[in-house]
């Protein structure tokens, strides 16, 4: 299978992908909290090792500065909603439909 650029993948790749991390990342904090809840106390420093290096990664993500940027194609949302323009009826703003109001 030939490798994929990151930019060429679709949304329900990157969903899939996103959903597999957490859903791996959940497992790991999770399991050894059962673990420790039935089994044998000393597990939940499992646990907690666990909730670090997540919590490590994830700092470490969001300061990546590669990641501000928008795959090659997409735009970047802008960072607050730009107001609506300010202008009159449909008409005024598109005279090629309805003719020069002039």
């Amino acid at each position: 299978m030939p490798a994929h650029d990151p930019a060429d993948r679709n949304r329900a790749e990157q969903t899939a992908d996103w959903i597999g991390w957490h859903l791996a990342e959940l497992l790991a904090v999770g399991v050894p909290v059962v673990l420790a809840a039935t089994v044998a106390v000393w597990l939940l420093s499992l646990s907690v090792l666990a909730g670090a290096l997540w919590t490590a990664a994830e700092i470490r993500a969001a300061r990546r500065p590669e990641l501000e940027t928008p795959p090659a194609g997409r735009r970047a949302l802008p960072s607050r909603p730009t107001p609506a323009a300010q202008s009159g009826t449909e008409a005024d703003d598109r005279p090629e439909r309805y003719g020069d109001p002039s």
